[in-house]
C-alpha cells in the first residue's frame, strides 16, 4: 500500500509540474489535508452536518467510478500521445476549410438567414437566376389580396435545391382553402403557365398552359397545376387569380427555375501536399458536379509501404458514425486532423467515401488524397 501511495504521489507531481499530457485519477491516494476530518463518537464528522455521514458503500461506488474514468481518459490520452488515431479537430477560422457563417436569402423584402450548415460555396449555379428581372412573388402568408381569407396560394417546389433541379423537377402553383368549412360561388378564373426563357429573362416559348374555372372549394382541398419539366434550361412559371369582368380582382405571380444536366465531380483537396509531423490538414471534400452527394463521415489516414497501404488511423473514436448532411452543387464541407507528432515520414493518403444521389440505392464512390509528412 505504502508503494501505491508513493506511486500516485509521483504521478500527481509530475502532472503538476506540467511534465505529463495525462489525467490522473488516483482513487487509491490519501486525501489532501484541506479534506480530511475527523470522527467524533457519534460517527459524524467534524465540521459537516450530522446529516452528512460518512457512507462507505456510497464511497466505495464512487472511488470504482473514478476508478473507471482514469482507466477510460488515460487510454484515449495514451493513444493521443502515440500518434493515433489522427484525431479530427475544429478547423482554425480564416483559413482554407472556414465555412460560411450564415446563408441569407431574400424573401420579399426581408432577408431570411438560415442556420449555418458548415458548408462553402465553390460554384454559384444560381448565378444566372439571380440576374434575372424580379417578379412578383406571394407573399409568405400565402394570403390573396381578395377572396375568402382562409384561401391561400404557395408555390410547388418538393424537390431539393430550392429553384435548383437537377435531371427534372416540377413547377407550379398550388391554392389551397386552409378552412375547415367549404368556400362556394367564387368564380374565378386560374390561369398557369410555363415559359421558357434567355439569360435576361425574355420569354423565348410558351412551354406548358392550363385554364379552369374555380366555382367551390371544399375544406381542406388544394387546386392548381403542376408541370413536369426535364429539359435542361431556364424556365419561368406563372399563375394568374381573377375574377371575369372585374379588373380589381386580379393578382399574378412568377418565378424563375433552373434545370441543370446531372453531372458527377467530387474532389478531395487539402490545403498542402506536403505537412510536417505535428501539423494540421486541412482536407476539403468538394462537389463540382451536380449530382447530389452525401457524406459518410468515417474516414482513414493510410501510409504507403513496401507492401501497399497500411492502415495508421483513426480508430473508431475518431469521428462519430452519425448520418452526414448532404451536399448539393457547387458547395464544399472540410474536415480538419493534426499528424501525429511521432508519425513516421513517407506517403499518406486520406480516403474518404460518398454517396451519390442521396437515395436509400445510391451509389457508394471512394475519393483519395495523398500527402507527404516529414519529421518535425
Amino acid at each position: 500500500m505504502k508503494a501505491a501511495i508513493a506511486r500516485c504521489a509521483a504521478l500527481q507531481a509530475s502532472f503538476a509540474s506540467g511534465r505529463s499530457g495525462q489525467l490522473i485519477v488516483c482513487s487509491f491516494c490519501p486525501r489532501s489535508s484541506s479534506s480530511s476530518s475527523d470522527v467524533d463518537k457519534a460517527g459524524n464528522r467534524t465540521g459537516r452536518p450530522s446529516g452528512e455521514g460518512d457512507d462507505r458503500s456510497l464511497g466505495f461506488r464512487y472511488q470504482s467510478v473514478f476508478a473507471l474514468l482514469s482507466v477510460v481518459i488515460f487510454g484515449v490520452t495514451a493513444a493521443s500521445a502515440s500518434g493515433q488515431p489522427w484525431w479530427p479537430i475544429e478547423a482554425p477560422k480564416g483559413t482554407f476549410c472556414a465555412s460560411d457563417p450564415i446563408i441569407t436569402q431574400r424573401v420579399g423584402r426581408k432577408p431570411v438567414r438560415e442556420p449555418m450548415d458548415g458548408s462553402i460555396r465553390i460554384l454559384n449555379f444560381e448565378r444566372p437566376l439571380e440576374r434575372l428581372p424580379r417578379l412578383k412573388q406571394p407573399p409568405i402568408s400565402g394570403r390573396l389580396p381578395f377572396g375568402p381569407s382562409s384561401l391561400r396560394v404557395t408555390p410547388t417546389r418538393p424537390d431539393f435545391g430550392g429553384r435548383l433541379r437537377v435531371g427534372k423537377g416540377m413547377v407550379g402553383y398550388r391554392l389551397t382553402n386552409e378552412s375547415k368549412t367549404s368556400v362556394k360561388d367564387l368564380d374565378w378564373i386560374l390561369i398557369s403557365k410555363v415559359f421558357r426563357v434567355d439569360q435576361d429573362g425574355r420569354i423565348q416559348d410558351l412551354v406548358a398552359m392550363s385554364r379552369g374555372r374555380l366555382q367551390n372549394m371544399s375544406r381542406r382541398e388544394t387546386r392548381g397545376e403542376t408541370f413536369f419539366l426535364s429539359e435542361p434550361g431556364l424556365y419561368r412559371f406563372d399563375i394568374t387569380i381573377k375574377v371575369p369582368g372585374d379588373s380589381r380582382f386580379q393578382v399574378g405571380y412568377g418565378d424563375y427555375v433552373r434545370i441543370l444536366e446531372p453531372t458527377l465531380d467530387v474532389r478531395l483537396n487539402s490545403q498542402a501536399n506536403r505537412f510536417r509531423a505535428g501539423n494540421v490538414v486541412n482536407s476539403r471534400l468538394e462537389n463540382f458536379g451536380t449530382e447530389l452527394i452525401q457524406e459518410v463521415r468515417d474516414y482513414s489516414v493510410e501510409l504507403s509501404t513496401a507492401n501497399g497501404w497500411l492502415k495508421v488511423g483513426p480508430t473508431a473514436l475518431g469521428w462519430p458514425r452519425s448520418p452526414a448532411p448532404f451536399l448539393s452543387a457547387g458547395k464544399a464541407r472540410c474536415l480538419s486532423f493534426r499528424v501525429p507528432s511521432q508519425a513516421t515520414p513517407g506517403r499518406y493518403r486520406l480516403v474518404r467515401q460518398v454517396e451519390v444521389g442521396g437515395s436509400l440505392d445510391a451509389d457508394l464512390l471512394t475519393l483519395y488524397r495523398e500527402f507527404d509528412v516529414t519529421a518535425r
